[in-house]
């Protein structure tokens, strides 16, 4: 086989944009339209596996952007920078680095991630930071009922060889504004953050176990049915490990700690209605255990 690298490319203050019109779906003046039912039969015929290798010691990018418009909807990217590095397929053991930088819909975010690209067992660590984004600007085409301001602080490690490996992360997720708004159900949530971390092992993309320990906060919840309200709180808390494990894709065992609060709690459903100002429970390091049996539920430890 044969190899080819290049050192070093640079490319600094680029404007793209992409456009959905009558005439055509556009990347700045080129209609892709017209490319899309054209073969190059000749080529197919005669294309054969390459004994090339390809590789990359690092590209950089600054000042980059992409305005994407799909009326109604429009989206822009503001990539200030970014960079790839250590990119080469004749070795598959060296670790890729990625860094990019920018707004997103004028939201800042940032990642940086390690992975091994090229071998079957991969391995990659991710940092995602991102700033009050509008979650609705792109998820309104697809969940018009959802509005929200996400922000994460977030690393992430993936080990899978296939679909069987884990999943972790470490940091937070913060949730603010949060509203859920159709013909049936309003529901309105001040804040939500989580500060922890957690795993998920998988074999063949199914769960065999989820373990989650960290601190969850709601604050200012209220959702309603029509106009009649179901259920309200100022605050819940939660705080503590939670466990659980999967047999055949089915929840086997759940463990999770009772530690909570919870203040100001109205509910009133068609049959049980409760007006609570404070309740707490601390059970230290026991946990609840649900044990799942044949659909059938068995609760093996609770504390109050």
């Amino acid at each position: 086989s044969s190899s080819a690298a290049s050192d070093v490319y640079k490319r600094q203050g680029v404007s793209l944009g992409i456009d959905k019109t009558d005439k055509g779906l556009f990347i700045g003046p080129i209609n892709l339209d017209q490319f899309a039912n054209k073969k190059d039969e000749t080529t197919a015929k005669n294309q054969t596996a390459s004994d090339w290798l390809f590789g990359l010691q690092t590209l950089n990018f600054q000042d980059l952007t992409f305005d994407v418009n799909f009326p109604p909807y429009k989206q822009q990217l503001t990539i200030q920078k970014a960079s790839l590095k250590d990119l080469y397929q004749w070795q598959q053991q060296t670790k890729t680095s990625i860094e990019l930088s920018g707004l997103l819909n004028s939201a800042a975010f940032s990642i940086a991630s390690t992975a091994k690209v090229f071998p079957e067992k991969k391995t990659s660590t991710l940092a995602l930071k991102l700033n009050n984004f509008a979650l609705e600007s792109i998820t309104a085409p697809i969940i018009p009922e959802l509005s929200a301001r996400i922000s994460t602080d977030l690393a992430v490690e993936i080990d899978l060889q296939g679909l069987t490996g884990s999943i972790s992360h470490q940091g937070s997720i913060g949730l603010k504004a949060v509203s859920w708004k159709d013909k049936q159900q309003q529901l309105q949530l001040k804040a939500f953050d989580w500060q922890g971390k957690g795993q998920i092992a998988l074999d063949s993309a199914q769960p065999n176990a989820i373990a989650v320990e960290g601190k969850l906060t709601l604050q200012e919840l209220a959702l309603h049915k029509l106009e009649k309200k179901l259920l309200a709180f100022s605050s819940f808390n939660w705080q503590g490990p939670l466990q659980t494990t999967f047999e055949k894709g089915q929840i086997q065992q759940l463990s999770i700690a009772d530690d909570f609060s919870i203040t100001g709690l109205d509910l009133d459903l068609d049959s049980t209605k409760a007006s609570v100002k404070k309740l707490t429970s601390s059970a230290n390091k026991s946990p609840v255990k649900l044990i799942f049996e044949q659909q059938a539920l068995k609760l093996s430890l609770i504390h109050i």
